[in-house]
């Protein structure tokens, strides 16, 4: 069986190519549509070729307009066109039919029958299949009524009325039962849907995790044990007398940065952690946005002045925002962090932070002067997968957590991170989240200076 094929091999002619990417309503369709249409042409040109022989001219007409409509579908839908093609058979093949009948009394009625069916299977909408149905139906019934006409009803036992109700009977069971039963299999398709959507959501959020798993095992076992044997190592020889003050005071600056360096880690990994374990369910509110970045800048400043680099808060007084206060302070805080560790030391560098009104939304950026990003980078960086990122200018650690951090925080907040960057021209991130409404009592002391949601 050829893939996504629902056909049987002695079926795989009515193959009709590119099935993947079809619903199994449409394939069902299409299969009905080159199967009527081959049927119609090979089953017409059986029955004008064995009216020629028996001499028959008169309903050699009609097989020969059935063969070509069955060969007019089957190239229309070989082509693409699948309704066109089921609706030249559908008012070829039922017209002929009722017409060969009443004209020839050869029995073709029965096969109104058959359309209904198919009518049925094609059709999406109910009314339409319950009017084609009816339809067919009714020129059923009148075939019958006139071939026992044409023989004296005087006789036959039962009325022309009693007749139709019988016929009626008979169809509209067929059009209830085919009616249920495309109901009852639609369900059962949308339910497996439905199924194997979850079942590919929950595949892909597993690979996604155990990849995020592997990358923090990696980042725990190589970039933590380092800096934490690093200072145990001078602990050690403090320890044993080995290391007087002076010797101690020439490390002192590289285990500083050792010990940031770890702080700035688990915070990001606890807030990553954090955020998957208990959701990212914000509570927003509303507060000045200039107020929150000096916050975040004075944090910050003490590393940027080891590099000589200026923090600017270019952020409005007049800027408020509706978010959750300590998410978007984390954010502030990656993007600030990250900024400072990609500008070198001693160039006059600057790490900006602005806000502006964008419409019906804040767009807050970070932008620095530092060594910027390749496209490639980006793209890494864009596909939302934790990874090990370069050191920084002063040989920073980095941990390749925060920027996702980030990306979560802003949007369970509503906006999108998005970031521009050229090697050696620096890098520029922004979003957008909700303004707030601007003179409200800004948060209280307590809650502005708050830990991280990391912590």
């Amino acid at each position: 069986m050829r893939k996504g094929s629902l056909l049987p091999r002695w079926l795989q002619f009515l193959y009709i190519g590119n099935e993947e990417e079809l619903s199994v309503a449409e394939k069902i369709r299409r299969y009905i549509t080159l199967g009527l249409s081959l049927a119609l042409a090979v089953g017409a040109f059986l029955f004008l070729v064995s009216n020629w022989i028996n001499g028959k001219n008169d309903m050699i007409y009609h097989n020969l307009l059935l063969v070509m409509g069955g060969i007019g579908g089957v190239v229309l839908a070989r082509i693409g066109f699948y309704r066109t093609a089921f609706a030249v058979i559908l008012i070829v093949g039922n017209l002929s039919f009722f017409v060969s009948s009443v004209l020839f009394n050869n029995g073709s009625e029965n096969y109104l029958i058959t359309g209904i069916v198919a009518v049925m299977f094609m059709f999406e909408r109910r009314l339409v299949r319950l009017v084609l149905s009816v339809f067919f139906g009714v020129l059923f019934n009148i075939v019958k009524l006139e071939q026992i006409g044409a023989r004296g009803w005087e006789h036959e036992v039962l009325t022309p009325l009693h007749y139709s109700i019988n016929i009626w009977t008979f169809l509209v069971g067929i059009i209830a039962f085919m009616e249920l039963y495309r109901v009852v299999n639609q369900n059962y398709r949308d339910l497996l849907e439905k199924q194997r959507e979850q079942l590919e959501n929950q595949t892909r959020d597993l690979a996604i995790a155990n990849e995020s798993k592997e990358k923090l095992f990696a980042i725990l076992s190589h970039d933590l044990r380092g800096p934490v044997g690093n200072v145990r190592s001078v602990l050690d020889l403090v320890m044993e007398g080995d290391l007087d003050a002076e010797g101690f005071d020439e490390f002192r600056g590289d285990l500083a940065r050792e010990v940031g360096d770890v702080e700035v880690m688990l915070e990001n990994l606890l807030g990553w952690a954090s955020s998957h374990l208990h959701g990212l369910d914000p509570e927003p509110k509303d507060f000045a946005l200039r107020r929150q970045v000096e916050e975040v800048l004075s944090l910050l400043h003490d590393r940027a002045q080891r590099k000589q680099i200026q923090l600017v808060n270019d952020v409005g007084p007049g800027v408020w925002v509706h978010a959750d206060f300590l998410q978007i302070q984390t954010v502030l805080r990656n993007l600030v962090s990250n900024a400072i560790k990609f500008t070198p030391a001693d160039s006059g560098g600057e790490v900006k932070v602005s806000a502006e009104q964008d419409g019906d939304r804040v767009r807050i950026s970070v932008a620095d002067t530092g060594v910027g990003m390749s496209q490639d980078k980006i793209a890494l960086l864009e596909a939302g997968r934790i990874q090990i990122s370069d050191r920084g200018t002063d040989s920073e650690k980095g941990f390749g957590i925060g920027l996702r951090i980030c990306d979560d925080f802003i949007k369970a907040n509503g906006g999108q991170l998005a970031v521009e960057s050229e090697v050696g021209a620096g890098t520029h991130f922004w979003f957008c989240i909700r303004p707030g409404k601007t003179g409200r009592p800004a948060l209280d002391e307590d809650s502005e200076r708050g830990n991280s949601v990391a912590e």
